[in-house]
């Protein structure tokens, strides 16, 4: 299907995070995915990996994070890139 139409659903995640998939398998995508992720001030997200490379896009506000004992800022506007 080319289009994936909205789902409202969201999902608040123990660590206070709402998640939100725009797209994924149950969508139709095979290898990739596309999510909304709203963190609260002061929130972290737990160390993870992705079998995909991974890109963020920055809405508002800013954060940091820690990628092979390398710490990265980022804010508004930018987008990060994590490898798969």
């Amino acid at each position: 299907m080319p289009v994936i139409y909205p789902d409202p659903s969201r999902t608040t995640l123990p660590d206070g995070r709402v998640r939100h998939w725009l797209a994924d398998r149950e969508k139709g995508t095979t290898s990739a995915s596309v999510h909304e992720n709203v963190i609260p001030a002061g929130g972290i997200v737990p160390a993870h990996r992705h079998d995909v490379e991974t890109l963020i896009l920055c809405l508002e506000g800013s954060g940091a994070w820690t990628m092979d004992c390398q710490h990265f800022a980022y804010y508004a506007g930018c987008v990060a890139r994590h490898p798969a």
